[in-house]
Formats: structure tokens, C-alpha cells, sequence
């Protein structure tokens, strides 16, 4: 909704469309920007958060809120799913739907600003990267479930891949979405949080990378082609390396509880009750 009190004359400066650059100059500030179609009143308010729609501000908290609490119920899903030990099928069902509300969560996250700005004009956007690669995981584990499921040693090995493949498709998404998580901060501005975003997005894919390097040879090699000792050694320095992990993801979910209380700062008065 245009702001009531802009005027409607045409802008006497030069402004540029902070979408795609345009001069919007001669144009009033009610209209809209014809490169891009970004409504000209976006350009003149500036980027922060505190001038961008109060519903979409929203949708980002209400985002924020549900991966904290997909973190929490994809936890007790998982504990949950010792109970089907020996039903594999039914221990990943479980995991599954436990993320299901994380997933959506993320997906009302990357929910495109209003004006355009998380979205540069001809240029993809780590919103969208998200997105693609939420929707790829979200594929792979479904095909996962499915190929364990099938009782065939091929198949399970298969699974198996297609389960790491999703790890690495999941990665790429998280990336991207603390990459988002760190351009919305600069726009509160939280120059803090968007130092942590920048630092997450370098530790955590380090620390996923090391795990892999160091466990999935030892998994790979098996007793029978490498001396045992080969295998503990690997795989005891691969358990070390879970303490950086939970680390990390701990500080990823102080981040976002964080950025959540940021934006809701953000809110008009009565948006935010």
C-alpha cells in the first residue's frame, strides 16, 4: 500500500531505482519504476527494514519462529525414532515429519520482499538459492525414505548416497539462507548479526567438509579392506568433530532467535502487539 502522505510530483533529483539502478527521476513518487515495476516509494524510504511491509515482516518472523521450533520437535522426532529401530522406513518417516516444520519455516523466510530488494534485477538471489535447494532436499529425502524402503541391498545402498547428496543440497541451502539472514540484518541495521551470518556461513561448511574428509573413507574402507585400527582412528577423529557441529548449530539457532527479536523491533507499534 502507497504511503498517503508522499507527493505525488514528479521527482525533481536523480534517484536511483534501488532494484536495478534506474533513474526514476520525472517519475512520481507514487508510480512505479518501468524497468523494474519496484514502486518508486521503496527507493525514496531507503532499505531499512523498518520502511518494508509490516505483512512481510510477518511472514519473516513467523518463518524465524517455526524453524526454532523445528529444531526442537525434529530433536524429540529423532528420539522418538529409536523406538522404530528396526523399522527404518518408519525411524526416517518420523525424522521426516519432524522437519516438515522447519522446512516450511524456511520457506516463509525466503518469502520475497515486497519491493524487490532481495531479489536484484538480473541477478540470482541467495533468497532463491535457498529456496531451489530447500525444494531439491525436500525431494531427496522423500526419494530416500522410498529406495530404503525397498528391502534390496542395491536400493539401500543407493538410499544411502541420495541421503548424503541431500546433506550436501541442505548445506548449499543453509548457506544461502544465513547469507539472507545476514543482508536483512544490514538492512535493521545489525551490523552484529550480520557478522555472525558471514562467520556461520564459513564455519559450518568447513566443519561438514572435515567431517566427510575424515569419516566417509574409514566408512568406505570397511574392517575388511583396512586394518581396524585405520577405521577407529578416522572415525573417533569424525565423532570429534561433531562438537564443532552442534557448536555451531547452536549458534545458529541464538542467531535467529535473535534476528527474530530484531525484526519484530522493526514493526510499527500496533504490527508488532
Amino acid at each position: 500500500m502507497s504511503d498517503p502522505s508522499l507527493d505525488p510530483a514528479p521527482l525533481t533529483a536523480e534517484t536511483p531505482c534501488t532494484r536495478c539502478g534506474y533513474n526514476l527521476m520525472g517519475l512520481p513518487a507514487t508510480g512505479a519504476c518501468p524497468e523494474c515495476g519496484s514502486a518508486v516509494e521503496h527507493s525514496l524510504h531507503g532499505d531499512d527494514l523498518r520502511h518494508a511491509a509490516p505483512a512481510w515482516l510477518h511472514t519473516l518472523t513467523r518463518g524465524l519462529a517455526l524453524i526454532l521450533w523445528g529444531v526442537v520437535i525434529s530433536v524429540l522426532c529423532r528420539l522418538l525414532g529409536t523406538l522404530f529401530r528396526d523399522v527404518p522406513v518408519a525411524q526416517r518417516s518420523i525424522v521426516f515429519a519432524g522437519t516438515l516444520i522447519d522446512l516450511y519455516g524456511i520457506w516463509l523466510l525466503t518469502e520475497p520482499d515486497p519491493s524487490g530488494r532481495t531479489d536484484p534485477a538480473g541477478k540470482t538471489s541467495v533468497r532463491q538459492v535457498a529456496r531451489v535447494a530447500l525444494g531439491i532436499a525436500t525431494l531427496l529425502a522423500l526419494l530416500s525414505i522410498v529406495l530404503v524402503g525397498l528391502n534390496s541391498v542395491l536400493m539401500i545402498k543407493i538410499g544411502v548416497g541420495v541421503q548424503l547428496l541431500t546433506l550436501i543440497v541442505a548445506l548449499v541451502g543453509q548457506v544461502a539462507r544465513l547469507r539472507l539472514v545476514g543482508q536483512l540484518a544490514a538492512r535493521i541495521p545489525r551490523y552484529d548479526l550480520q557478522r555472525r551470518a558471514l562467520f556461520l556461513t564459513k564455519a559450518i561448511p568447513i566443519t561438514y567438509g572435515l567431517f566427510f574428509v575424515l569419516v566417509i573413507p574409514a566408512w568406505a574402507a570397511g574392517p575388511t579392506r583396512r586394518p581396524m585400527g585405520f577405521v577407529l582412528f578416522f572415525g573417533c577423529i569424525g565423532l570429534l568433530m561433531l562438537v564443532p557441529y552442534f557448536i555451531f548449530t547452536i549458534a545458529d539457532l541464538i542467531l535467529l532467535f535473535r534476528f527474530r527479536r530484531a525484526i519484530l523491533g522493526q514493526l510499527p507499534p500496533a504490527a508488532g502487539s
